[in-house]
């Protein structure tokens, strides 16, 4: 609610004043980030998050390794991640049958839950309840039927396979949750930390949705060049930096 002519809005716990993007009392939560400012707004960054209580960040989970430190092991920046709106997204490598917790792998929605849970108190809290959940798995092939094999020292993709995509699984284990998941490889643009799309080898990749273990919705998302293309624009990156050595 905004106070008429003052630029100030009630944020619950405190107001904000929009004219310096800043609260004007200290943060009821100070104590517990001693390291912010107590009259910033969402940790000074407010392309990654939005507050509307004026309390508690919501952040994303990441389950990339520790070491992995380059571009691609951070969580895109155009995503708002808002705290008590039940949407929960995870980062990370996977499979089409798992996903990886910073290098230990979870094979069924169990296991996966049980992470989860541990990761974030606001999803545990609404897994014991019930309650409707979006789980957003920015993991490669969450939603890709099949899985890989070993074969001549290379992955090779059986694009029908026997098992279900991970992120079907899930909304199979657990009616409660929507789970959002891709159909191919995750591709993610360094420069601009953004998502540029979804690739595999039918060059058809997308976001799918499950409800219920079942599919309510899949959305083109190609990505913007093919897999020759690909390989040739990082085989370019590869020369430059052994240039620039």
């Amino acid at each position: 609610m905004e106070v008429r002519r003052e630029n100030l809005y009630d944020y619950s716990a405190r107001y904000y004043e929009s004219a310096v993007g800043r609260f004007t009392s200290v943060d009821p939560l100070a104590e517990k980030y001693y390291n912010i400012s107590p009259y910033t707004y969402v940790a000074n960054n407010p392309l990654k998050y939005v507050n509307p209580t004026g309390k508690e960040l919501e952040d994303p989970i990441v389950w990339f390794l520790p070491s992995e430190k380059n571009a691609k092991s951070m969580p895109p920046k155009h995503i708002e991640y808002k705290r008590g709106d039940n949407r929960f997204y995870v980062f990370g490598h996977g499979t089409p049958t798992s996903i990886y917790n910073k290098g230990t792998r979870l094979g069924n929605p169990k296991s996966i839950n049980e992470a989860l849970s541990k990761e974030s108190p606001a999803w545990k809290k609404a897994m014991e309840k019930g309650e409707p959940v979006t789980l957003y798995l920015y993991t490669c092939n969450s939603a890709t039927e099949g899985d890989f094999v070993s074969g001549s020292g290379e992955n090779v993709h059986i694009r029908k396979g026997t098992n279900n995509p991970i992120a079907k699984q899930i909304s199979k284990e657990y009616p409660n949750v929507i789970v959002v998941g891709f159909d191919g490889q995750y591709v993610y643009e360094v420069e601009s930390g953004e998502t540029t799309g979804v690739l595999n080898e039918n060059e058809d990749g997308g976001i799918v949705i499950y409800k219920n273990g079942k599919e309510i919705a899949k959305i083109p998302y190609p990505e913007n060049f093919t897999k020759v293309e690909k390989e040739k624009i990082e085989e370019e990156r590869k020369k430059k930096k052994e240039k620039s050595k």
